[in-house]
Order: C-alpha cells, then sequence, then structure tokens
C-alpha cells in the first residue's frame, strides 16, 4: 500500500470524528463589518436597513442555526425584512426553503430593498449568489 493511501485512511477518520468534515459550511461574519465594505451579501431583521444584521459572501442553502451579529442568537432563518447585494455583478436570489428551493426573490446585482412586500417577510431560508448577473 502506498504512503498516500496509508495516510489518507487516519486522516478522513479524523476528520469526520472532529466534526470538521463541512459538507456546506457557511461564512456568515461574526464580527459586524458593514455591508459593502468586505461583504457583499447583506440581510436585515428590520427595514430600512436597520440592526441587526449579518454578512457574507457565499451563497447559503440553509439558514438554520445561522445567527444576525451582535444579536444575543436571533435566527436568520425566516426573519430577513430587508436585503442590499453589493456584487458589482452578480445577482444573488433568496428562496422561502432551504436548498434553494420554494418561492424566490431576486435581487440585482447593486441593489437593495429596504422593505419586502408583506407577502415575502419573514420567509427566507436560503441565498444563493449567481455566476452572473442575468438572474433577475
Amino acid at each position: 500500500m502506498s504512503v498516500l493511501r496509508r495516510l489518507a485512511y487516519p486522516t478522513m477518520l479524523a476528520l469526520l470524528l472532529s466534526g470538521s468534515w463541512a459538507f456546506s459550511a457557511t461564512a456568515w461574519s461574526s464580527f459586524g463589518e458593514s455591508c459593502g465594505s468586505s461583504y457583499l451579501v447583506c440581510v436585515f431583521a428590520n427595514d430600512n436597513y436597520a440592526d441587526p444584521h449579518a454578512t457574507t459572501n457565499d451563497s447559503d442553502s440553509n439558514y438554520s442555526g445561522d445567527v444576525y451579529y451582535n444579536s444575543n442568537g436571533q435566527s436568520i432563518n425566516d426573519s430577513i425584512n430587508s436585503m442590499q447585494n453589493w456584487y458589482s455583478a452578480q445577482d444573488v436570489t433568496f428562496h422561502g426553503d432551504a436548498n434553494q428551493s420554494g418561492s424566490s426573490f431576486c435581487v440585482d446585482s447593486f441593489y437593495g430593498y429596504t422593505s419586502i412586500n408583506f407577502f415575502l417577510r419573514d420567509t427566507f431560508s436560503s441565498h444563493q449568489v449567481g455566476a452572473d448577473d442575468n438572474a433577475c
């Protein structure tokens, strides 16, 4: 057996046992950066971009367990009321269900909504950053 193969099995086992094997890791910022600075997808629990907020540069297939920055653990799931997309050439589509499914709402690049309409308020559970600016 090759050296690489002998090392691969213990490494995979260690990753599985340590919980470091992440299939869909989400990188919501835990530092409270303002939107548009380092992070380009911004969501807010309140209208008019009012805190609490959360920022990321990635898609997120499931908001379950994700919380707003400095909010004492307030869940992002089913709580978004305003959002911003600071990508210059990528649309962001928000979905009502996990795994980018259910009803969807597209936010064009360099655009935001200070208030989401009544039927979509507090409904989003995932979002997907588009590969380009053609989703909306």
